[in-house]
């Protein structure tokens, strides 16, 4: 962990391209990415971050939205505690 804080590789991951090959001469090929995308998570991790996939439209999202916040929530209280104990704004987030 913290090798990869001071700027290391992932290891593991590498974040290259691929060609996806329409097999058709009316369109070019596309260059894509080539990690996972599990379309079925609602916090997928894809390969060096999590993404957030929003609910279908048949769905409730206050769930997701609140779980968000929550999160937040909770790293802004870590940061104000931090600052409010007298670390620097910069220290604080770094």
């Amino acid at each position: 962990v913290d090798a990869i804080i001071a700027g290391g590789e992932l290891l593991g991951y590498k974040a290259e391209k691929a060609t996806a090959n329409p097999r058709s001469t009316a369109a070019m090929p596309a260059i894509c990415g080539v990690e996972d995308r599990n379309r079925t998570a609602p916090f997928p991790f894809c390969g060096n971050r999590f993404e957030f996939r929003a609910v279908g439209s048949s769905q409730n999202c206050s769930l997701p939205i609140a779980m968000c916040n929550t999160i937040m929530a909770s790293g802004m209280s870590c940061l104000s505690e931090l600052i409010e104990g007298g670390m620097s704004h910069r220290d604080a987030v770094a």
